[in-house]
């Protein structure tokens, strides 16, 4: 074999490495791109859970919260009408006087 032909030869087998490197790096890459999807996609869901689990215990609290105002607020209400009640005698007297005046 001349010097030419083993030069020809050793280009194309570096050619043919050169191709086989070029396809095994593609695949590499794809099955990197893949797994990375599939690990977004599980950190996602994740979240997703971490968030909805989050959100459903800040309306609880928020629940619990307001059921509280509320009835703090009922009980200051009925001491106001309990007062007011109280004081009805009184305002009855005050309007028959004030009409038997006139």
């Amino acid at each position: 074999m001349s010097i030419l032909d083993s030069i020809t030869v050793a280009e194309q087998k570096a050619a043919q490495i050169k191709q086989e490197a070029a396809a095994e790096a593609r695949e590499t890459i794809r099955s990197a791109e893949t797994q990375a999807d599939e690990e977004a996609a599980e950190l996602i869901r994740s979240a997703e859970q971490l968030a909805g689990s989050s959100l459903k215990k800040a309306e609880e609290a928020a629940l619990t919260e307001a059921q509280g105002l509320l009835q703090q607020q009922a009980a200051k209400d009925e001491a106001a009408a309990k007062a007011a009640r109280a004081k009805l005698p009184q305002a009855a007297r005050y309007i028959v006087e004030r009409i038997e005046k006139q």
